[in-house]
This record gives C-alpha cells, sequence and structure tokens, in this order.
C-alpha cells in the first residue's frame, strides 16, 4: 500500500502544479494551458517511508508542523509542511504510534497512543523527550478500546488531553489536566448529560475535537453512537462537554444537545469516525457552532448507515457527500 504521506503529497503537488498554470497576471484567455513536470519525491527525508503506512497524523496551526504515526514505532514530524520529515524515536521501543494528537497553541506539545496497552505518552519539546501521562490507562477505558486523542489549546496554563473509547458496554470520554498542580485522568462521560453513558444502550465514544477558541468557551465536541434497543433504531450523535459547569449537553445549556447526526435501522460496528470543527467553532454561540463528521460504520441489512461526511450546522445536519455502506448480515 503507498503511503499516505505520499498521497498527501500528490495532492499537494497537484495543487501547486494547478496554482503555477492559474494563478498568474494574464487572463487565462491569454495564454494557453499546459503540463510540467514535477520532481517525484524521494525516500530521502522520509518523504516516502518504505514499507510503513500512516495510522494517524496531526497538524499543527502554525500550518508548517505536521506528526505522523507509523502505527508501529516511530513518529515523524515534518516543520516545512510536509517537504522533508525526520524520525522520532518515542518512550518505548515497544509502543505503537497509533493516534496523535498536537495542541493548536503550541507545535511543541504532542501526545500519541498506544492502543494496545491503551497507554497515553505526551511530549512538551516537540517529542526530544516523552512521558506516560499518569503512568496508567485513561480511567474507565478498557483495553485496546481508544479511539480518539484531542488536546486543547492553553486555558489558565493548563492543557487538556481527551480521548474516547468505551469500558464494554458504554462510551467513555476522560480528561487529562497536563500543567495542572496536581494532574490526572477524570472519567468526564461518567457526569450528568453524556447519552452514550446509558443502562438502556450499548455506546460508544469515537471521536472527539477540542473547540478551537477553547479559552473562551471551554468546550469539547464528542461524536458517539448508541444502540438503543428500546427505541429501535440506532444513532450517531454529536454531543457537548462544558469544562466550566462539568456537565454535558442540555445540562450545560446547550440546546437540544446531543444533536443527531444520523438514525439508522441498526449499526453493527463503527469502522472509523472523524470531526473536524470550523476555525472560528465558538461553543458558546450556537451561530458559530459548524462541525464536520466523518463516518465509515457498518450496518445491518436494513439500516442505512449514511456513511461519508456531514456537515453540522449547530443540531441541524445535513449530508454533504455520501460513501459506500458496509453492510453485515451478523
Amino acid at each position: 500500500m503507498k503511503s499516505k504521506i505520499s498521497k498527501l503529497l500528490g495532492v499537494a503537488l497537484t495543487v501547486a502544479l494547478l496554482a503555477s498554470l492559474m494563478a498568474m497576471a494574464a487572463p487565462i484567455s491569454a495564454r494557453t494551458l499546459g503540463w510540467s513536470t514535477e520532481t517525484i519525491p524521494s525516500a530521502a527525508n522520509y518523504v516516502i517511508a518504505t514499507g510503513i503506512d500512516v495510522a494517524d497524523f496531526a497538524v499543527a496551526s502554525d500550518g508548517d508542523t505536521i506528526y505522523a504515526g507509523d502505527g508501529v514505532d516511530y513518529l515523524y514530524k515534518s516543520t516545512n509542511r510536509g517537504v522533508s520529515w525526520s524520525q522520532i524515536a518515542v518512550d518505548d521501543t515497544d509502543n505503537e504510534t497509533n493516534l496523535v494528537a498536537v495542541a493548536p497553541d503550541d507545535s511543541d506539545i504532542v501526545a500519541y497512543v498506544d492502543v494496545a496497552s491503551n497507554f497515553v505518552y505526551a511530549s512538551t519539546d516537540g517529542g526530544t523527550t516523552w512521558g506516560k501521562l499518569g503512568n496508567s490507562a485513561p480511567t474507565g477505558i478498557s483495553a485496546n478500546t481508544i479511539t480518539g486523542i484531542s488536546i486543547s489549546a492553553a486555558s489558565a496554563g493548563i492543557n487538556y488531553v481527551a480521548v474516547a473509547g468505551n469500558d464494554g458496554t458504554d462510551g467513555v470520554v476522560t480528561t487529562y489536566n497536563m500543567g495542572a498542580a496536581a494532574p490526572a485522568w477524570l472519567e468526564i462521560s461518567a457526569l450528568a448529560g453524556f447519552t452514550a453513558d446509558d443502562s438502556d444502550q450499548t455506546s460508544r465514544a469515537v471521536a472527539l475535537a477540542y473547540s478551537p477558541n477553547f479559552p473562551s468557551d471551554q468546550v469539547l465536541a464528542v461524536v458517539t453512537i448508541s444502540d438503543n434497543a428500546s427505541a429501535g433504531s440506532d444513532s450517531v450523535y454529536l454531543e457537548l462537554f462544558s469544562e466550566n459547569s462539568n456537565v454535558w449537553n442540555t445540562n450545560a445549556g446547550f440546546s437540544s444537545y446531543p444533536a443527531t447526526v444520523v438514525s439508522v435501522g441498526a449499526i453493527t460496528d463503527a469502522y472509523s469516525a472523524s470531526i473536524a470543527l470550523d476555525p472560528e467553532y465558538l461553543g458558546s454561540d450556537d451561530a458559530m457552532r459548524l462541525a464536520f463528521v466523518g463516518l465509515n460504520l457498518t450496518a445491518d441489512a436494513t439500516g442505512l448507515a449514511k456513511n461519508g461526511i456531514h456537515r453540522m450546522n449547530d443540531v441541524l445536519a445535513k449530508e454533504l457527500k455520501s460513501a459506500p455502506q458496509s453492510t453485515s448480515t451478523a
């Protein structure tokens, strides 16, 4: 399989080529469009790392710094938008770099998850040194179930690290207050208003993202999936947590939350989900709550998983791009 890094570079090269053809002073009608050659990236400087794939990557807000995990035992770092890369040795050669996140306000604060051990490792010096957060797995999450990680911008000197997963029955979200006087893991999914912690449902927390304006709104957005047997259908939700009030959704004043992204017959698995928030997202203003949720689910023969990209304009969902549905007869 070709490295996803090389695919991303291919896209970048295509964009650069098109820009060179069209972004000239003379109007398009005044010249003939044509093709030019571009040098294909080589294996030098880990631009193409032979024999590996990219398990996850994170881009810092400076636009230049990128971290990519190979899912084995290395992180790769670029400080020039992917033109060249360096290989970073992680905390332990037995670790797997499955999930990666970087702080939006400091490209040196980076964390990764080893899903085999469920440990989270963090660095505050760009990957030169590492430490295991809390020296234990995140509270409440069962082995091999972490599905997402996010780091907040600093608020009062604290960068929060959040991970999503499940305990075998319910969705679980835990946070770590990195930089606090007594940092520790806190299972925030046990706090009031979280839908995916319900005795009537088998649920999962599958993706999450801190608000780009976290120092102002103190909001964490989480994508959850609930198998609601009593309702006869399954749902994908967007849920909001307030770090200010330590409660979720309507309990925190977010009217009509959790918001339904899709509701289907039966979801039998969640291969992957992702969430991206608008750079101007502001959780305290419903007019500024613009989010994008990507879904790749497996549904039974009666369910329509509605895979693809969905725009959440506050609580209003709109499918932007559909994708083939995976089906299961299990």
